[in-house]
């Protein structure tokens, strides 16, 4: 059964030499199980409402992110580095995720994750990424 959520993301990125950014939101979301695996639902208002879902599967402490039109795809690991693609107008880029720490809490509502972000094996930034929610 889906639940209608109250989703807030947080993503703060450290570029190095003391340049920084942060991107903060929230929107309303859909979670829902289905074989001992969570799902977020939205519409992505940072990209003219592209949807997005989370993938969280807890006891293996991984999390993947998909977003459709533009086309993203994400996965994140403690300790392992994954890849991943971003479509862009330039054509797809190629990402690697070098996973820091994840920390899932579904009791809480809150997923924490520290990561290294390469795009076509470029070192981009380390971004600290939380996703927390409250069910309405």
């Amino acid at each position: 059964m889906k639940k209608k959520i109250t989703l807030s993301i947080r993503n703060e990125q450290d570029f190095g030499q003391n340049i920084t950014d942060l991107l903060e939101y929230s929107t309303e979301a859909f979670l829902y199980k289905k074989n001992e695996q969570y799902y977020i639902l939205y519409s992505d208002e940072n990209y003219n409402g592209a949807r997005t879902y989370i993938k969280i599967l807890p006891g293996d402490k991984f999390i993947a992110i998909y977003r459709h039109g533009p086309e993203l795809q994400q996965s994140f690991q403690t300790g392992k580095t994954t890849t991943g693609k971003l479509e862009t107008p330039y054509g797809t880029l190629k990402l690697e995720i070098d996973t820091l720490s994840l920390e899932i809490d579904m009791g809480k509502g809150n997923l924490v994750i520290r990561y290294r972000l390469y795009l076509e094996g470029k070192y981009i930034s380390t971004n600290y990424l939380v996703i927390s929610w409250d069910i309405l």
